[in-house]
């Protein structure tokens, strides 16, 4: 008897552990595959350069709830630091809006705003694959430095713009995607010292060409 109540604890334990490592999670890419997607991504750029990012959210290993049913609504923000690049072009996937309407602040380095009821409808993105394209935003580097995107629930006293999948359980997503919703950083380096000296010394030749001639 005693046996048999260890092995169910024990069975129980491994299920409630399975389900606690199964959850919906917010990945980015800089190419808009799902394939390349990241929790964390890093990308290095110049001056000038603009990269598309998309943000997807998955399924991790052991959670078939995106799949089965894909999402109903979805909502959520995203904030770095100002100063050195601008964000525009808020793009989203059919049916989804990052916020009823989009909304990019650079001066006070709020991304995108996601606030209201934002339905997926008719399409339920995610079902039958485990992700999907929520939608995308461009960044332009116009300082040398590190710049990070976090991602937040934008209201967390409402329900009206969680995280759900769709019927019949609508569950809210909200806790495990913002648990560890991961970020985006974008390096843009500062030129090492030889460096700046050898394209002084190329410019300098460059010169004393063109006297020369």
């Amino acid at each position: 008897m005693r046996r048999c109540i260890c092995l169910c604890g024990l069975l129980l334990a491994l299920g409630l552990a399975s389900q606690a490592s199964a959850a919906a999670v917010l990945r980015y890419s800089a190419d808009g595959t799902a394939a390349s997607a990241q929790d964390n991504l890093v990308v290095n750029g110049d001056l000038g350069e603009t990269f598309r990012f998309s943000v997807f959210l998955f399924e991790t290993a052991g959670d078939t709830r995106l799949s089965a049913t894909g999402l109903n609504t979805a909502g959520f923000q995203a904030n770095f630091n100002t100063g050195l690049g601008t964000v525009s072009n808020p793009t989203t996937d059919a049916g989804f809006g990052f916020a009823p309407p989009a909304t990019v602040d650079n001066a006070s380095g709020t991304v995108v705003a996601g606030g209201g009821v934002n339905l997926f409808s008719p399409a339920r993105p995610g079902r039958g694959t485990g992700n999907a394209l929520i939608g995308f935003f461009d960044y332009t580097i116009e300082q040398r430095g590190t710049t990070t995107f976090t991602f937040t629930d934008p209201n967390p006293g409402s329900t009206a713009d969680n995280v759900l999948d769709d019927a019949p359980a609508f569950t809210d997503l909200d806790p495990e995607v913002f648990a560890n919703p991961g970020t985006i950083t974008v390096v843009s380096a500062v030129p090492e010292p030889s460096t700046i000296l050898a394209l002084g010394g190329l410019a300098g030749c460059a010169m004393l060409r063109r006297r020369r001639r």
